[in-house]
């Protein structure tokens, strides 16, 4: 869809919304959970209030500058959230 000519950038920020306002309603669920690790915990907070608040600007009609601007953000917050997922070393990993 995102290389599709006929698919505008309004209608891909459209589509892209719901996933960040699940994934942000996630981290605010997972934040619950995690009283003994207060800074994960407030990163959890922080980040689901910035996702879940993006997920809601992107699906309201934005001028296409903006929306593109949206989406760019919502992308690297995601990237952001799960580079850690890439080098963490459990015990049982032979990485």
């Amino acid at each position: 869809m995102a290389i599709s000519e006929k698919a505008s950038i309004q209608t891909i920020a459209l589509v892209a919304a719901p996933h960040a306002l699940l994934f942000g309603i996630g981290e605010l669920r997972l934040s619950a959970h995690l009283r003994r690790h207060p800074a994960k915990r407030r990163g959890f907070l922080i980040n689901g209030f910035c996702e879940f608040a993006l997920g809601v600007a992107a699906a309201y009609y934005v001028p296409s500058q903006r929306a593109a601007m949206l989406l760019a953000y919502v992308a690297i917050l995601s990237i952001l959230q799960l580079v850690p997922f890439l080098f963490y070393k459990g015990e049982g990993s032979s990485l």
